[in-house]
């Protein structure tokens, strides 16, 4: 589809390369502030913690867009055959329940209330969905290296896990998953920012066989 080609056009490739770099930087502060809350709540430091806390927080849910968005275009000019149908709508999906992560946290974090019903529930929804994605597009992904494979499909996994854990008030284990998530994407997202600008083509859909 022609309609599809302003995705490779060079303000598109180099805004996915400037969101690569900006969410490897993000999980770099995310892991730091996590660190800080710990070091903080642990030398009496409450309230600078909870600051630290609340931040690493924001940045996180803010990195669920971001990942999101990076994920809704790979999904259409890097795949073979430009994935599947239904995995591609899945990806947009997962945007837009990320979208709504730091729009309900920043409302909570002001006024103490909710925003939307369940909204706890949405980082995991995105994280499933983004899962769900990578291993249905796997036969997709033969191109790629089998280690940026494992690097795909642990994330999202590592990335529930951490929403679990600072629901849950276990803040040691959270600070741990955001230093392991800034450790298992550091080097992808670094890639895809050196790739992406040097896209120069879209690869074919076979809509007869995926749609």
């Amino acid at each position: 589809m022609q309609s599809d080609n302003f995705l490779i056009l060079p303000g598109v490739k180099g805004a996915v390369g400037w969101l690569a770099g900006i969410a490897r930087i993000g999980l770099m502060l995310c892991a730091a502030a996590a660190t800080g809350e710990l070091l903080c709540l642990s030398c009496g430091f409450a309230v600078t913690g909870l600051i630290s806390g609340i931040l690493s927080w924001l940045i996180l849910n803010l990195e669920l867009v971001v990942l999101s968005m990076a994920a809704v275009w790979c999904h259409e000019v890097l795949l073979a055959e430009r994935g599947y149908a239904f995995t591609r709508f899945l990806s947009l999906v997962a945007l837009f329940y990320a979208l709504s992560c730091p729009v309900c946290e920043v409302y909570t974090v002001c006024t103490g209330e909710l925003l939307l019903p369940n909204q706890a529930l949405h980082p995991l929804i995105v994280s499933m969905l983004l899962l769900l994605v990578q291993l249905t597009n796997l036969p997709n992904m033969e191109a790629a290296e089998r280690r940026l494979k494992i690097r795909l499909g642990v994330f999202p996994v590592l990335l529930a896990g951490i929403f679990l854990a600072e629901q849950a008030g276990f803040i040691l284990w959270s600070a741990i998953g955001k230093v392991l998530l800034l450790l298992l994407l550091a080097r992808p997202l670094r890639q895809l920012a050196d790739i992406a600008p040097r896209v120069i083509s879209m690869p074919g859909r076979a809509d007869s066989a995926h749609e």
